[in-house]
């Protein structure tokens, strides 16, 4: 099945494998926030794996309704994640992530978001540019280290706690990771048929564009993971 670009929205709960560090300002009541370069130029201060995008969140200075907190990466911010991503560009990315902390005590916290973006990949038969758009709700929750090495973790598991980072939580980097989770490997240009990928030297056009647009880093892992499920 091949992929056609356009909106779409689908609901992904289990989270991505990442490490992070992190502090941020105290917040009052439930809010709709939007970072402030400052604040992001604060949490990105700690060096954490050359991140394009860090957002933290301390999990101690949510209240107990939770917080709203927008994402909009700059355009520079945007050009280092096409190029992490292994995309041709990335137009527009807007995220909304909900973080309040878990019932039953603890520091444990469950964020819930969206977010939307707009992609330019290249096509695996003729390389040109293939824009499309994706929308995606995703979840995770977080946890203290020693809170989460006491869970005990079934084959059943699906959405494993994470450790809360040094300083805290990088929702910045969350919806990165949920965003390279929703690109589509095959991307094709209008008008390209299956049957392009198999004829001449469209075999070896795939293995190219397909090498061209794989994410680097930690992501390949996350792709690899992604072929899994």
């Amino acid at each position: 099945m091949f992929w056609k670009p356009g909106p779409r929205l689908r609901h992904r709960t289990r989270p991505p494998f990442w490490a992070a560090r992190c502090p941020s300002p105290s917040r009052g009541p439930e809010q709709e926030i939007e970072m402030t370069e400052h604040e992001k130029e604060e949490g990105a201060a700690v060096p954490v794996e050359e991140r394009e995008f860090s957002v933290w969140v301390d999990p101690d200075s949510l209240p107990g309704e939770g917080r709203y907190v927008r994402l909009a990466p700059t355009e520079s911010e945007r050009m280092a994640i096409a190029k992490r991503l292994g995309l041709l560009g990335l137009p527009s990315f807007e995220a909304k992530v909900h973080l309040r902390p878990t019932k039953g005590g603890g520091r444990g916290v469950k964020a819930t978001g969206t977010f939307s973006a707009k992609v330019v990949q290249a096509c695996v038969v003729s390389l040109e540019p293939v824009e499309g758009e994706v929308a995606e709700e995703f979840e995770a929750e977080f946890g203290a280290v020693d809170d989460v090495v006491n869970i005990e973790l079934t084959l059943e598991d699906d959405d494993p706690v994470e450790p809360f980072e040094d300083r805290g939580i990088d929702i910045g980097e969350l919806a990165v990771q949920h965003l390279s989770l929703s690109l589509d490997p095959y991307p094709r240009a209008p008008g390209v048929a299956v049957e392009d990928l198999l004829n001449g030297d469209g075999g070896k056009k795939v293995a190219e564009v397909v090498t061209l647009n794989a994410p680097s880093g930690p992501f390949a892992e996350l792709a690899k993971l992604k072929r899994k499920d």
